[in-house]
């Protein structure tokens, strides 16, 4: 491969190139009929809709892919460079009554500093619960997190073996044509700045990324690669990559005040106690009192794709809306009809957008209520808690917060 000169957002025509690629063949299979739930929630209406684009970008992943070492997430995890501190090492803390707790390394020997560094910020996660029925990946059970980064390197994802307490980090990246139309990568921005990925779901081969005006992004850990003497000068530093190999893409732009007109897509996470399964995705909205508090969705997954609309397999909208019951959402995740959210809210002294809360709650004529709130986050200022992820087996929400110098990775039992 020739050496590939880093793109810029002028190359990136417009939604195609956000992702103009095809699923994997894997997940081209018969569209399923998606039928809207009526409820007293939003209207589901082309604001909602999403599009798979055209299939030119899964072919240069693959061309590229046939150019590096293909790993796997064993490997990955055996690879680990990084090692995470828990509940009790200088630094390390989180809210009582967490079941388990993970933070960043600090700086080691001149190396890294991912607890404290302000270019990167952690913002998704998800977990080998999500990924598999067995939560059994190999001879591991990860946890994965993703970070964006505050200049022009993209998205991460920090791949955690909580046995080992090590891990290592993971550059998410486009494949793309340089201009003399050979194959090259170029890092997950919009607009020349990096994407929010506010929240990561893990499906089977698929990784989920939020893109908060563009749709959703399809990573695939059969397109994580070994850079290492093969390096990408796009990659930076990172040796190892993962590739984009679809997307699911907005048919209209956001536009207006935020919960209102086409909806963001802020956070993902996916639901298993449901058949089939299925992604939630929703809006981070705020400002006030009285703002949009924004909307949830519910998407049915069909063999490990979102379901079409039925008679088109190219188009999909969600099977539910709903208006949120509180604002400034940062995460969402639901299980056996239960909603839970990470959000700031009501404080002592009423509205208090530095109180932060792990909320319930549930469906009650089509409508969402709270009905049971935890405090989170406040004790030592580390900050709001990010996305959640639902652990299945262990009736757990893992979640994590981004205030450098505070940050952590911990699982809290649902509010009741």
């Amino acid at each position: 491969m020739r050496s590939p000169r880093r793109t810029t957002g002028s190359r990136i025509r417009g939604h195609a190139a956000l992702a103009a690629m095809a699923l994997l063949p894997a997940l081209l299979c018969a569209p399923a009929t998606a039928v809207a739930a009526e409820n007293a929630g939003p209207q589901v209406d082309k604001g909602f809709e999403l599009r798979t684009p055209n299939r030119e970008y899964l072919d240069i992943a693959n061309e590229i892919r046939d150019q590096h070492t293909r790993v796997g997430v064993q490997t990955l995890l055996k690879d680990a460079n990084r090692t995470a501190g828990t509940e009790g090492d200088k630094g390390c803390n989180a809210p009582e009554g967490a079941a388990h707790t993970f933070c960043f390394q600090p700086q080691v020997d001149g190396q890294g500093d991912d607890q404290n560094t302000e270019a990167w910020y952690p913002q998704g996660v998800t977990t080998v619960s999500d990924a598999v029925a067995d939560e059994q990946w190999g001879a591991r059970k990860p946890v994965v997190t993703s970070w964006y980064s505050k200049g022009d390197q993209g998205v991460r994802l920090s791949f955690l073996d909580p046995a080992t307490k090590k891990y290592r980090h993971v550059l998410l990246m486009i494949p793309d044509r340089d201009d003399q139309n050979d194959p090259t990568l170029r890092p997950l921005t919009s607009g020349g700045k990096s994407i929010h990925a506010g929240g990561i779901a893990w499906y089977g081969k698929n990784l989920y990324v939020a893109d908060t005006n563009g749709g959703i992004r399809v990573f695939n850990t059969d397109y994580i690669l070994d850079l290492e003497g093969s390096g990408d000068p796009a990659a930076g530093d990172y040796r190892y990559v993962m590739l984009q190999v679809g997307a699911y893409v907005k048919v209209q732009e956001p536009a207006g005040e935020c919960g209102t007109g086409p909806t963001r897509f802020s956070y993902i996470g996916l639901d298993r106690s449901t058949k089939p399964d299925r992604l939630i995705t929703g809006e981070y909205c705020g400002g006030g009192k009285d703002a949009p508090n924004g909307r949830v969705m519910t998407w049915n997954l069909d063999n490990g794709r979102i379901a079409p609309v039925s008679g088109d397999s190219e188009r999909f909208r969600p099977q539910e809306a709903h208006t949120l019951p509180t604002g400034y959402v940062q995460g969402a995740s639901v299980h056996d009809g239960k909603w839970y959210f990470t959000h700031r809210g009501e404080g002592t002294g009423g509205y208090d957008k530095d109180a932060y809360y792990l909320s319930r709650a549930t469906e009650k004529d089509g409508e969402l209520v709270l009905d049971a709130k935890d405090a989170v986050g406040t004790p030592d200022g580390r900050g709001p808690s990010e996305d959640l992820s639902y652990y299945n087996s262990s009736d757990h929400l893992w979640t994590l917060t981004e205030k450098p110098g505070s940050r952590a990775i911990y699982s809290l039992q649902p509010p009741s």
